[in-house]
């Protein structure tokens, strides 16, 4: 459990996973946590291609971007 709180002046992302294989055993995991703040987020950025970020029974409020997700501009990356 735990608290996200978001400083963003506009817009900003929770995660940025870098994860660039899809043998690479990394990325992010957040489990009942309350994600508040000011701003609007992303739930994350696909910094790398194969970027891997789980949110898993959070309260996500209304800071969250509708869109979910950031592909950085790579349409092959929203997979």
């Amino acid at each position: 459990s735990c608290v996200l709180h978001a400083t963003a002046a506009s817009y900003g992302a929770i995660a940025a996973s870098q994860r660039n294989s899809p043998n690479q055993n990394a990325g992010f995991s957040f489990l009942q946590c309350k994600l508040d703040g000011s701003g609007m987020l992303y739930l994350g950025r696909a910094w790398g291609r194969y970027a891997r970020v789980v949110y898993s029974l959070c309260d996500m409020g209304d800071i969250i971007i509708p869109q979910g997700w950031y592909d950085w501009g790579d349409p092959s990356r929203r997979r």
